[in-house]
């Protein structure tokens, strides 16, 4: 009895053996690219975290300090008190006070958009964020899913030797499907990469 079913599973392989060799590439293929959206997701998801925690967290700071100093100890916070002492006396010097603006506007100027190219990049930051935590989700979803693929292709190795071509096709379609998204992704990923690096050299150069 074992003997016959051996037989019959030998002589079924040989009979389908170019849907099985076609399937166990596509499969093969599969595995590899199931890996590949396994770790493009899961290095998304650490660098949301280093994103939020350490570049995010340590430039929030950062702003917060600059705004302290834009109040208090700047051009901005020198004028303002020069303003609010020479309103306090009885004759003003138009021209003078005038002037005065007008020598320390640039590095008023300078001094604002300072704090705005922080402010605006944090606001990236949190952009940056929700949308690698967005796609590394988008991918885990298609790799579980081709791993539902990559068990299917085994059974029906085994057990469907002829219908493997066309889960075959199928999935070689959905991979494609994936593509687009995949890029798209990938793009959001170099972007995180490019702040970590930024945020690296930077602390470099502080230390």
């Amino acid at each position: 009895m074992y003997f016959m079913l051996t037989l019959a599973l030998t002589f079924t392989t040989i009979l389908h053996w170019p849907s099985i060799l076609f399937s166990i590439i596509v499969l093969v293929f599969t595995v590899f690219y199931t890996l590949f959206l396994f770790m493009t997701a899961r290095g998304m998801n650490n660098n949301a975290k280093l994103l939020r925690e350490e570049v995010k967290g340590n430039l929030a700071i950062i702003f917060l300090e600059k705004s302290v100093d834009f109040l208090t100890e700047s051009e901005f916070a020198d004028l303002m008190r020069e303003v609010s002492f020479i309103t306090n006396l009885k004759s003003i010097d138009k021209d003078n006070l005038i002037n005065d603006i007008y020598k320390r506007s640039s590095k008023i100027e300078e001094e604002l958009k300072d704090l705005l190219i922080k402010a605006t990049l944090i606001n990236k930051l949190d952009n940056l964020i929700v949308n690698l935590q967005k796609w590394s989700k988008i991918l885990e979803i298609a790799s579980i899913l081709l791993d539902v693929l990559i068990l299917l292709f085994i059974l029906f190795i085994f057990m469907f030797p002829s219908y493997t071509p066309f889960l075959g096709y199928i999935t070689l379609g959905i991979m494609l499907g994936f593509f687009a998204a995949i890029i798209e992704a990938l793009k959001v990923y170099s972007e995180s990469e490019k702040y970590l690096k930024l945020y690296k050299e930077s602390s470099k150069n502080r230390e």
